[in-house]
């Protein structure tokens, strides 16, 4: 269950979200210049973009209204203003370090750097839950889930990886080995880093 106790005033806290949302897109950017893929939710983007013979940025705009419409019956306070920027902050980010990321031919060096795009990744949406003013639709429908059923975040982002891949893949999206590998790390990471959030600053007066 994800539980915050927010002593950061408004201004603070979207300060906070706003870098966390910049820190994935350049982290998205990195991970994908390696070649080893991105995040679960990507094989959905791109089963829908082949399916629907539209562009992924259309296939994720389908699938976040979707996200938001089940969070607002589940916990509409997870939603706010995070919601609504974080698509273009997080797109800002990509097409910012993108063209600007240059990684060397050596697979086990872009493996590393592929990995260090999940860290960022990881600690960018952490960013984005403990701000609260907001999170991305997927982040919200997951921290929706985990207060609903009582569950660690690590176990629904798990479960629900999981689903988003299978139902990518009955959609003829592309699976890489980066993506079982995020499935395995980014839970675990978001976590860790939504822990030690809550001891730096929910311990400040």
């Amino acid at each position: 269950m994800i539980e915050f106790e927010n002593k950061q005033s408004f201004t603070q806290r979207t300060i906070i979200l706003l870098v966390g949302l910049f820190l994935m897109g350049i982290s998205i950017a990195l991970c994908s210049k390696t070649g080893w893929g991105a995040d679960p939710i990507t094989v959905l983007y791109d089963g829908i973009a082949k399916s629907l013979h539209v562009t992924l940025g259309v296939a994720s705009v389908i699938v976040a209204i979707g996200m938001v419409v089940i969070t607002f019956i589940l916990d509409r306070k997870q939603l706010g203003v995070g919601t609504l920027v974080s698509p273009f902050i997080i797109q800002m980010g990509i097409d910012i370090a993108f063209p600007l990321i240059k990684i060397p031919s050596n697979q086990m060096i872009n493996f590393l750097f592929f990995l260090l795009g999940l860290l960022g990744l990881s600690l960018g949406i952490s960013m984005t839950i403990c701000a609260d003013v907001g999170k991305g639709s997927y982040d919200a429908l997951l921290i929706s889930l985990s207060n609903l059923f009582n569950k660690e975040y690590t176990i629904v982002r798990w479960v629900i990886d999981a689903l988003l891949i299978g139902l990518g893949l009955c959609l003829h999206g592309s699976l890489t080995a980066g993506t079982v590998v995020a499935i395995l790390l980014l839970g675990k990471c978001i976590t860790f880093f939504n822990k030690q959030y809550k001891k730096v600053f929910n311990n400040k007066i």
